[in-house]
C-alpha cells in the first residue's frame, strides 16, 4: 500500500515576506526503502535457490547482498530520521531529551521518552547497537583476507558479505516496523497529536512490512 501523498508535507507556517516554510518528515521514505528491500533480498534469494546447480545461483545472491545492504542501512536510518522528528515534538512539548554518547542509545532512549515500549529492554537495547553497527561496519570496512561463510545457496561469501543477506534484512525490518507499531499504538501524553497525526502513514507503512 503506497504512503498517501500528503505526508509529502505535514507540516507549513507563513513567513513573515508571504512566504511558506514547510516540514517535509523523511523518516516514512526510508522505511519504504528498507521494506522494498528486503523484500527484494527475500525474492532473490528464492530465485537462487531454485537453480538446481549451484554455480548458477551466484548472480542472485549477490544481487540477495545489494538489497540487503540498502534494507539494513535504511532500516537504521529510519529510526534516525524518526528519532528527530520526535525529539523536536518532544522538546517543543517542553520534555527534557538526554544525549547519551553512543548513538543507538540516544536513539532509542528519546523513542522511550515518548511511547511506551514493553518486553526486555536488554535486548531491545541489543537489537538496536545491532542495526546501528551492522551498515557502519560495511562503511568504514577493514579488507583483510579471512575464512570465507557458506551461505544458505551452499555457495560461500566474504566476511564483509556474510552479514548482509535476506535474514539480516528481515531482523532490521521486522525491528523498524515493531517500533513503528508501538509508536502508532502507545503514545505518551506529550506524543498524543503526534500518533494521531502520522497513525494513517505508519498503517500504511507497516502494510508493507516484511513477512
Amino acid at each position: 500500500m503506497p504512503v498517501p501523498r500528503d505526508i509529502l508535507a505535514t507540516g507549513w507556517r507563513r513567513t513573515e515576506h508571504g512566504g511558506i516554510e514547510v516540514l517535509t518528515p523523511l523518516w516514512p521514505r526510508w522505511t519504504e526503502v528498507a521494506f522494498e528491500h528486503a523484500a527484494e533480498a527475500r525474492a532473490a534469494l528464492h530465485r537462487g535457490l531454485g537453480k538446481p546447480d549451484r554455480r548458477d545461483r551466484a548472480g542472485d545472491i549477490g544481487a540477495e547482498l545489494k538489497a540487503s545492504m540498502i534494507a539494513v542501512s535504511a532500516s537504521a536510518h529510519a529510526l534516525d530520521a524518526l528519532f528527530g522528528n520526535v525529539k523536536a515534538h518532544l522538546e517543543a512539548a517542553g520534555v527534557a531529551v538526554p544525549s547519551p554518547k553512543k548513538r543507538p542509545m540516544e536513539v532509542l532512549e528519546t523513542l522511550k521518552l515518548g511511547f511506551g515500549f514493553s518486553g526486555d529492554p536488554r535486548e531491545r537495547a541489543r537489537e538496536f547497537k545491532w542495526l546501528f553497527d551492522l551498515p557502519d561496519s560495511a562503511v568504514h570496512y577493514r579488507e583483510d583476507l579471512a575464512a570465507p561463510a557458506e551461505h544458505e545457496s551452499g555457495l560461500y561469501v566474504g566476511p564483509g558479505a556474510a552479514g548482509f543477506n535476506n535474514e539480516t534484512a528481515n531482523r532490521a525490518g521486522l525491528l523498524l516496523a515493531d517500533v513503528l507499531a508501538v509508536c502508532a499504538s502507545r503514545p505518551k501524553p506529550a506524543t498524543t497529536d503526534w500518533a494521531k497525526r502520522y497513525h494513517v502513514v505508519i498503517e500504511a507503512l507497516l502494510a508493507g512490512r516484511p513477512a
